[in-house]
């Protein structure tokens, strides 16, 4: 669904991800009453919504079904572009005003890196300011939708920076425990920035991060890595592995790349995507012993 706002007008596009909505014609008609919109005004704010499924082994959307069943995939880039129109598509790189997207797909459209790339370049070809993602398995629209809703309204009623709007909204452990969050967009200095929202939970992410066997030869499952904490808190953390036997040997301080972004001690956010030094952390940096009490 394409959202085409301005101050006196708004303009709602639903075009369904079905084989006969997807034909070029179908999707120009859908289109004309926001084409128009954009054609009359100097400034005109617009926001994409797609909502469906993402392939689990390279990340592409599910943009279509045939008479069969079967799905058809395409990345972002390629959706965007059929569903956005031609007319709108060559338009949007000269637009002014807000240029979003939220992207409501499970969590392989930005995990599977060679997808996110081509997610990335909507933003970085400045066709888009933001595009706003998920990474969780499996994400649920009515847990998410009631946070992005508000960041909407925020960015596009109240103009509150992308970046601020969101921290805001999503400072909460109830939506970062369910997914974490991805934001790429152009933050007020004019950098390109890309980053995570994390949150830690007790008994699985400690620091929001999925934890990883020091034994490269482990494949641990869920819960075999167990995290105890020092006296002094979270900051420093030492891991056992139940399945492997793999101990870390002393405690592990919590990574400088990790940051705190709100008064919540346990949300963190990160750039995105992680290095391989950086998702290898717990097994690659050295044990410390614990700072002691002052």
């Amino acid at each position: 669904m394409g959202l085409s706002l301005s101050m006196w007008q708004l303009c709602c596009t639903n075009i369904e991800l079905v084989t006969g909505a997807a034909c070029l014609p179908n999707v120009r008609a859908r289109v004309r009453d926001a084409l128009a919109l954009v054609k009359a005004r100097s400034v005109a704010d617009f926001l994409v919504l797609i909502d469906t499924h993402s392939d689990y082994e390279n990340g592409e959307l599910v943009h279509s079904v045939d008479k069969h069943g079967n799905v058809w995939t395409q990345d972002a880039t390629e959706v965007f572009r059929h569903h956005f129109g031609p007319e709108l598509w060559k338009r949007s790189l000269d637009m002014t005003g807000i240029k979003g997207m939220i992207l409501l797909a499970c969590g392989p459209a930005f995990t599977q890196l060679s997808h996110f790339e081509k997610i990335k370049s909507l933003v970085s070809s400045k066709r888009l300011q933001f595009i706003i993602g998920f990474t969780a398995h499996s994400v649920q629209p009515s847990v998410v939708m009631p946070f992005m809703l508000q960041t909407i309204v925020e960015v596009y009623i109240h103009q509150k920076p992308v970046q601020l709007a969101l921290e805001q909204q999503i400072a909460n452990w109830t939506l970062l425990s369910h997914t974490p969050v991805v934001l790429v967009c152009w933050n007020q200095e004019g950098r390109l920035i890309s980053q995570r929202y994390i949150a830690a939970t007790p008994f699985g992410c400690v620091w929001g991060l999925p934890p990883r066997c020091g034994n490269q030869l482990c494949n641990p499952k869920p819960g075999d890595i167990k995290a105890k904490r020092s006296r002094q808190g979270t900051g420093f953390l030492k891991f056992h592995c139940n399945r492997c036997g793999w101990d870390s040997g002393g405690y592990k301080p919590q990574p400088k790349w990790l940051l705190q972004f709100s008064s919540h001690k346990s949300l963190f956010v990160h750039n995105f995507p992680l290095t391989e030094e950086q998702e290898d952390y717990v097994r690659l940096c050295p044990s410390k012993p614990p700072r002691p009490n002052p």
